[in-house]
Protein backbone atom coordinates (compact mmCIF):
# COMPACT_ATOMS: atom_id res chain seq x y z
CA UNK A 1 0.00 0.00 0.00
CA UNK A 2 2.84 2.32 0.80
CA UNK A 3 4.40 1.84 -2.71
CA UNK A 4 1.18 2.84 -4.45
CA UNK A 5 0.52 5.63 -2.44
CA UNK A 6 4.10 6.73 -3.52
CA UNK A 7 3.30 5.79 -6.90
CA UNK A 8 0.11 7.94 -6.87
CA UNK A 9 2.37 10.66 -5.29
CA UNK A 10 4.61 10.81 -8.02
CA UNK A 11 2.27 10.71 -10.41
CA UNK A 12 1.01 14.07 -8.86
CA UNK A 13 4.38 15.75 -8.79
CA UNK A 14 4.75 14.55 -12.94
CA UNK A 15 1.14 16.05 -13.71
CA UNK A 16 2.50 19.23 -12.04
CA UNK A 17 5.69 19.17 -13.86
CA UNK A 18 4.47 18.32 -17.16
CA UNK A 19 1.56 20.99 -16.70
CA UNK A 20 4.09 23.78 -16.17
CA UNK A 21 6.46 23.09 -18.67
CA UNK A 22 2.74 22.81 -21.26
CA UNK A 23 1.77 25.80 -20.07
CA UNK A 24 5.11 27.91 -19.85
CA UNK A 25 6.89 26.59 -22.89
CA UNK A 26 3.81 25.78 -25.50
CA UNK A 27 0.54 27.69 -24.20
CA UNK A 28 1.75 30.93 -23.29
CA UNK A 29 4.10 31.61 -26.53
CA UNK A 30 0.90 30.18 -28.65
CA UNK A 31 -1.42 32.88 -26.90
CA UNK A 32 0.58 35.57 -27.57
CA UNK A 33 1.99 34.94 -30.88
CA UNK A 34 -1.68 34.03 -32.27
CA UNK A 35 -2.06 37.22 -34.28
CA UNK A 36 0.74 36.34 -36.31
CA UNK A 37 -0.55 32.42 -36.78
CA UNK A 38 -3.83 34.11 -37.32
CA UNK A 39 -3.75 37.12 -38.29
CA UNK A 40 -7.56 37.43 -39.19
CA UNK A 41 -7.94 37.04 -35.76
CA UNK A 42 -6.28 40.47 -34.48
CA UNK A 43 -5.83 40.04 -31.11
CA UNK A 44 -4.20 43.01 -29.66
CA UNK A 45 -1.24 41.81 -26.36
CA UNK A 46 -4.23 43.09 -23.97
CA UNK A 47 -6.44 40.48 -25.47
CA UNK A 48 -3.85 37.56 -25.45
CA UNK A 49 -3.16 38.54 -21.66
CA UNK A 50 -6.82 37.84 -20.39
CA UNK A 51 -7.32 34.70 -22.78
CA UNK A 52 -3.98 33.43 -20.89
CA UNK A 53 -5.48 34.76 -17.76
CA UNK A 54 -8.73 32.52 -18.12
CA UNK A 55 -5.99 29.87 -18.57
CA UNK A 56 -4.44 30.31 -15.50
CA UNK A 57 -7.56 30.76 -13.94
CA UNK A 58 -8.56 27.28 -14.17
CA UNK A 59 -4.92 25.53 -13.74
CA UNK A 60 -5.35 26.79 -10.49
CA UNK A 61 -7.77 24.66 -9.52
CA UNK A 62 -4.80 21.61 -10.42
CA UNK A 63 -2.13 23.93 -9.02
CA UNK A 64 -3.76 24.48 -5.94
CA UNK A 65 -5.31 20.91 -5.38
CA UNK A 66 -2.13 19.63 -5.55
CA UNK A 67 0.30 21.98 -3.93
CA UNK A 68 -1.97 21.32 -0.63
CA UNK A 69 -1.87 17.21 -1.46
CA UNK A 70 2.17 17.90 -1.52
CA UNK A 71 2.08 19.62 1.44
CA UNK A 72 0.16 17.44 3.38
CA UNK A 73 1.86 14.39 2.12
CA UNK A 74 5.15 15.70 3.49
CA UNK A 75 3.76 17.35 6.58
CA UNK A 76 2.42 13.55 7.44
CA UNK A 77 5.21 11.65 6.46
CA UNK A 78 7.72 13.74 7.82
CA UNK A 79 5.98 13.98 11.44
CA UNK A 80 4.42 9.77 11.12
CA UNK A 81 7.11 8.00 9.63
CA UNK A 82 10.47 10.18 10.68
CA UNK A 83 11.22 11.02 6.45
CA UNK A 84 13.90 13.14 5.83
CA UNK A 85 14.04 16.95 6.59
CA UNK A 86 14.98 17.61 2.68
CA UNK A 87 11.17 16.19 1.47
CA UNK A 88 10.01 18.40 3.86
CA UNK A 89 11.83 21.61 2.79
CA UNK A 90 10.99 20.93 -0.69
CA UNK A 91 6.86 19.72 0.42
CA UNK A 92 6.72 23.36 2.03
CA UNK A 93 8.24 25.36 -0.56
CA UNK A 94 5.93 23.52 -3.10
CA UNK A 95 3.04 24.22 -1.13
CA UNK A 96 4.11 27.54 -0.69
CA UNK A 97 4.32 28.60 -3.94
CA UNK A 98 1.43 26.76 -5.76
CA UNK A 99 -0.45 28.72 -3.19
CA UNK A 100 1.25 31.96 -3.66
CA UNK A 101 0.64 31.89 -7.12
CA UNK A 102 -3.52 30.60 -6.70
CA UNK A 103 -3.53 33.20 -3.97
CA UNK A 104 -2.00 36.24 -5.11
CA UNK A 105 -0.46 36.60 -8.67
CA UNK A 106 -2.96 35.40 -10.32
CA UNK A 107 -5.49 37.82 -8.04
CA UNK A 108 -3.63 40.21 -8.89
CA UNK A 109 -3.14 40.13 -12.72
CA UNK A 110 -6.89 39.76 -13.21
CA UNK A 111 -7.29 43.24 -11.05
CA UNK A 112 -4.63 44.68 -13.20
CA UNK A 113 -6.65 43.62 -16.11
CA UNK A 114 -9.56 45.09 -15.06
CA UNK A 115 -8.50 47.83 -14.47
CA UNK A 116 -7.34 48.64 -18.14
CA UNK A 117 -4.25 48.56 -20.41
CA UNK A 118 -2.75 51.44 -18.93
CA UNK A 119 -1.90 49.67 -15.46
CA UNK A 120 -0.52 46.83 -17.47
CA UNK A 121 1.96 49.18 -18.81
CA UNK A 122 3.20 50.27 -15.36
CA UNK A 123 6.61 49.27 -13.74
CA UNK A 124 4.75 47.60 -10.56
CA UNK A 125 2.27 45.30 -13.32
CA UNK A 126 6.03 44.59 -15.03
CA UNK A 127 7.92 43.41 -11.79
CA UNK A 128 4.59 41.09 -10.45
CA UNK A 129 4.63 39.39 -13.87
CA UNK A 130 8.10 39.30 -14.17
CA UNK A 131 7.96 37.64 -10.61
CA UNK A 132 4.76 35.48 -11.10
CA UNK A 133 7.14 34.14 -14.28
CA UNK A 134 10.39 33.29 -11.98
CA UNK A 135 7.76 31.68 -9.94
CA UNK A 136 6.83 28.88 -12.16
CA UNK A 137 10.58 28.62 -12.89
CA UNK A 138 11.38 27.92 -9.24
CA UNK A 139 8.42 26.22 -9.18
CA UNK A 140 9.16 23.58 -11.74
CA UNK A 141 12.82 23.08 -10.32
CA UNK A 142 11.40 21.96 -7.15
CA UNK A 143 8.96 19.81 -8.39
CA UNK A 144 11.50 17.87 -9.97
CA UNK A 145 13.84 17.54 -7.20
CA UNK A 146 11.26 16.04 -5.17
CA UNK A 147 10.14 14.03 -7.51
CA UNK A 148 13.67 12.57 -8.42
CA UNK A 149 14.52 12.27 -4.28
CA UNK A 150 11.55 10.58 -3.92
CA UNK A 151 11.98 8.34 -6.16
CA UNK A 152 15.69 7.85 -6.02
CA UNK A 153 15.82 8.01 -2.49
CA UNK A 154 16.65 5.44 -0.02
CA UNK A 155 13.85 6.58 2.43
CA UNK A 156 11.82 7.36 -0.65
CA UNK A 157 8.73 4.89 0.83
Amino acid sequence: MKKFGLGVYLLLLGILGGSLIILGAIVAPIVFKASSILPELNLTPFESGKLMAQIFVRFNYVLGAIGFVVLLYEIISFIYYKRSLVYLILGVAIGALCLLFVFYYTPYILNAQKAGEAVLQSAEFARSHAQSEWLFKELFVLVCALFFWRLLGKNAV
